[in-house]
């Protein structure tokens, strides 16, 4: 396994994308930019499995037909889905940092679009959040129960608007 590869595994496992660039200090610029786009789509597909992806269902179909390469419409939808993550009692200085690089990357407007799909974002995540069982819970034994478990987050993926 080379360095860019062992790096892009590593940062796959970090929930908090925006510091990714801090846990990747040793890289050139290209070889980040190489590393970031293995990551991004190691990164999705976990947070897919793990059901904490708040986007359409449709729109995680087209991700996984593109290999997990995201068109710009999806990319706020996918940073849309990583606001609505924070809970913003406790990290609200982490909602500030990453408001602040995606301004600083990509504009107002941009981010603008962005903050407006975090509302359905957040409401799918505190859906399944509430509905989902624990996988360690002794309820998850029961097959009914892990599959009105999975309705209940496909149910929360619909809700969201596919653009």
């Amino acid at each position: 396994m080379n360095l860019i590869t062992s790096v892009a595994t590593t940062l796959s496992q970090i929930n908090e994308i925006e510091t990714w660039k801090q846990c990747s200090p040793q890289l050139t610029r290209e070889q980040r930019l190489e590393c970031y786009k293995i990551a991004q789509r190691l990164w999705l597909e976990r947070s897919y499995a793990a059901n904490k992806l708040y986007i359409n269902l449709g729109v995680i179909e087209e991700l996984k037909a593109n290999d997990w390469q995201p068109n710009t419409i999806q990319k706020q939808m996918i940073w849309a889905s990583v606001i609505a993550s924070v809970d913003s009692k406790t990290q609200r200085n982490r909602f500030n940092i990453i408001k602040q690089k995606l301004v600083k990357k990509y504009g107002w407007n941009w981010y603008n679009e962005c903050y407006r799909r975090v509302k359905k974002a957040f409401s799918a995540r505190k859906w399944i959040e509430n509905r989902s069982f624990e996988p360690d819970s002794a309820y998850m034994g029961s097959m009914f129960l892990r599959e009105v478990s999975n309705e209940h987050v496909i149910a929360a993926l619909k809700s969201i608007p596919a653009n």
